[in-house]
């Protein structure tokens, strides 16, 4: 689960049109996501709901799940004990055994029973867990028998005039604790006796995230891009006017900072791994070249044994990077980590998310479910379910209690979801082709089958179903929209295919027209089709005459259009590199750029759905491929965003299924 942020971040007048992100699956790979173990060759990654174990050359050793219901905020690993701590939000405290790290297992746990709590991060000092716990502060368990964990003491954090505080990250050195605070700084307790931890200080460090103690100094990771350094060697005696240095890099994000010896790695986010010269640790010093920049940086694992570091980001997962030199930084391995997010529909209060990399474990990989819940502004990934997809799933459409997956050469699959919590296999199918878009019409199933066209299955009974016809496309067909007695088909190079299936057993091509790129989503609203086109962005498809169809607009959204989504009039384009890009089609003859609704993610968009809504409050998920699912808030203030949508969660009018009958 992940409640990205409490009310006070969301500081933007509701009467202006605006877009936020609400929340993310899995969690940002958080800052302290990765640890390693030099001396018995193993590395150490939360991720999702997993704690994943691999080699030091990343080949996976084995996987355990830590949290039913939460995710993974970050962890800490105690060496002498084999244990590693796993900050599961929602889900509480875990501590896992990994003395046999091919088979670990639950150890202990803790989990706040008298309160809804998130735990964000866990440090661990003398057998007592400091927890960052966000608006609940601090709270200080003793884990010496990790079956039999206690609460000592709960921080209620000093919040200047009054405010809100947060608590993000916890680190412990010389009985005094240090916690960082997304909305007032840098907090500083006396904690030589745990039972009655004693304020003594608040610097205004804002946004504070990440913390790393290195000798006497304290490395505090700020959102606003700056990293600032700290002498710790008199808490008691720290001013905001005394810090030792702060090193500045406008308009990044600085994620985390790890240090060993003169110096310091620090994770920027977007901008990847940046290395500082700390030998005058008043003065850093950083050169262009010392920069990696392959990929980004969320968090940092050292390995001083082999000059090398372990970080996770948004575009591959894990990787291993040689850093003996900071000029000439290199990969030398990499994990990809199970959270290709690819497709994505939402049926009710769940999210139904494929990833389709088969990588190394394809165990791994195929059809998540989650709970969707709405708080304050922001919304909670409760995983509830997997199951494994024999193939490399392209796209998923979920009607009554089933899911139907369209699996690439393993055509579609059909998935009991009664159970969210144990989905299972309850069919499949072989076509011709490779599924790659799929639409359920009440009892028939239509699938975008690739090379081999249009094909068209009859489910009315989901536990036998039978392939009844196909169509060849001429083109490569990577998604269908049906809509009354017509199937539209985004046939790659040859544009907008247009079928009549009134009769599914024998299914008839009627019109195409060529867009002028490469169509590779398309949804359908009134008589238009709203086609995602590649390089070319969106065209939009007059469709009034099934024979004849005309391109009424083509619109440049400055990515690779990969679907689209349409609701209140608004066209939502999963638009790759470029993230989200919002089009307001109510001219279908003159659309525009929606700036104030479009978005730039970390990852690739590859889909999207809109018109999800909970009482005033409207959301967008995106499928962002290695960053995993996004959800984003739309504002309410004005005239589009509320209006044709229904309340009380759901799809708008890009559900990708049609409850009509057919004969």
């Amino acid at each position: 689960m992940l409640l990205l942020a409490p009310q006070a971040t969301w500081a933007q007048n509701e009467d202006q049109k605006s877009i936020q992100l609400a929340g993310q699956w899995p969690r940002f790979h958080p800052t302290k996501a990765a640890a390693v173990d030099s001396e018995r060759d193993l590395v150490f990654v939360g991720e999702g709901e997993q704690l994943l174990i691999l080699d030091r050359q990343l080949s996976p050793i084995s996987r355990f799940k830590v949290t039913a219901s939460g995710q993974i905020g970050g962890i800490y690993y105690a060496p002498a004990d084999d244990l590693v701590y796993a900050a599961c939000q929602s889900d509480g405290l875990w501590i896992v055994d990994v003395s046999n790290p091919q088979a670990p297992f639950k150890a202990g746990a803790y989990k706040d029973t008298e309160q809804d709590l998130d735990i964000f991060s866990v440090y661990v000092d003398n057998h007592l867990a400091y927890l960052g716990c966000g608006l609940s502060g601090v709270n200080i368990v003793d884990v010496s028998d990790p079956g039999d964990t206690n609460l000592l003491r709960n921080i209620d954090l000093y919040g200047a005039m009054g405010g809100l505080t947060y608590a993000v990250d916890t680190i412990v050195s010389g009985g005094y604790l240090y916690v960082s605070d997304i909305f007032v700084g840098q907090h500083i307790y006396d904690v030589s006796d745990p039972n009655d931890p004693q304020f003594v200080k608040l610097l205004a460090l804002t946004p504070a995230q990440d913390l790393f103690i290195y000798n006497h100094y304290l490395f505090v990771s700020l959102m606003s891009g700056a990293l600032e350094i700290i002498d710790i060697s008199k808490p008691k005696e720290i001013t905001e006017e005394g810090i030792t240095a702060t090193y500045q890099n406008e308009g990044l994000a600085n994620r985390a900072t790890r240090v060993a010896g003169d110096t310091a790695y620090v994770a920027f986010d977007q901008a990847g791994l940046h290395v500082l010269d700390i030998t005058d640790i008043k003065n850093p010093v950083h050169k262009p070249a010392w920069e990696y920049t392959a990929t980004g940086a969320k968090s940092i694992a050292l390995d001083t044994a082999e000059n090398t570091a372990y970080i996770t980001d948004d575009q591959i997962g894990l990787q291993k990077i040689d850093v003996a030199d900071p000029a000439n930084m290199t990969q030398l391995a990499e994990f990809d980590t199970p959270a290709d997010v690819t497709a994505i529909d939402v049926a009710g209060d769940y999210a139904y998310a494929l990833d389709d990399s088969v990588g190394d474990t394809p165990e791994n990989e195929g059809l998540r479910i989650f709970k969707l819940t709405i708080t304050n502004k922001a919304v909670e990934f409760n995983l509830s379910g997997f199951i494994a997809t024999p193939g490399r799933a392209a796209d998923v459409c979920v009607f009554t209690e089933n899911a139907y997956v369209a699996d690439g050469e393993n055509g579609l699959q059909i998935i009991n979801i009664m159970d969210k919590t144990a989905p299972e296999l309850r069919s499949q199918v072989e076509t011709p082709g490779t599924a790659a878009g799929v639409f359920v019409d009440s009892g028939f199933t239509y699938i975008a089958d690739g090379g081999e066209g249009l094909s068209v299955v009859d489910t009315g009974r989901p536990a036998s179903p039978e392939r009844l016809a196909s169509v060849d496309t001429a083109g490569y067909a990577g998604d269908v929209f049906v809509a009354g007695d017509f199937a539209y088909v985004a046939d790659g190079d040859n544009g907008l295919v247009i079928i009549d299936v009134s009769k599914p057993v024998a299914p008839k091509l009627t019109g195409y027209i060529k867009t002028p790129g490469t169509a590779e989503g398309v949804t359908v609203e009134g008589n238009f089709a709203y086609v995602a086109d590649g390089h070319e962005g969106l065209a939009i498809i007059d469709i009034a005459n099934k024979n004849s169809p005309s391109i009424a607009a083509s619109f440049n959204t400055d990515g690779y259009a990969e679907k689209v989504s349409i609701t209140a009039d608004i066209a939502y384009v999963a638009d790759g590199e470029n993230g989200l890009t919002a089009v307001d089609a109510s001219d279908p003859n003159q659309p525009t750029r929606l700036s104030e609704w479009s978005y730039s993610t970390n990852g690739y968009a590859s889909d999207v759905f809109s018109g999800y809504s909970s009482g005033d409050k409207a959301f967008l998920f995106v499928a962002d491929g290695p960053p995993g699912v996004i959800g984003l808030r739309l504002s309410l203030g004005e005239d589009k965003v509320g209006e044709g949508i229904d309340s009380g969660g759901g799809g708008g009018s890009d559900s990708c299924f049609i409850n009509s009958g057919r004969p």
